[in-house]
């Protein structure tokens, strides 16, 4: 299974932040193009009552290996693509 991820800004630390089908923030951490990248979950993000989140400001929390939501996917599609710093 895909994970789908749209980009949707860059945080304050210039780090690439994609939202997930469900509204939910991620960020790359070591956005470099030569490395995978390493995706975690962001704590401190507001969620409106529908669950979109209305910023992407946070610390990066957990790897989303470790998350059981994310456990099934075994890829990752980046909409429009992955952003990196280099």
């Amino acid at each position: 299974m895909e994970l789908k991820l749209v980009f949707v800004g860059s945080d304050s630390w210039d780090r690439p932040c994609y939202a997930t089908p469900d509204g939910e923030i991620l960020v790359d951490t070591t956005p470099i193009a030569s490395s995978p990248p390493e995706l975690c979950t962001k704590s401190g993000i507001k969620y409106d009552k529908n669950g979109k989140a209305k910023g992407i400001e946070g610390e990066p929390d957990t790897p989303i290996q470790e998350v059981k939501r994310f456990k099934g996917f075994e890829q990752v599609a980046f909409d429009p693509e992955r952003k990196v710093w280099y």
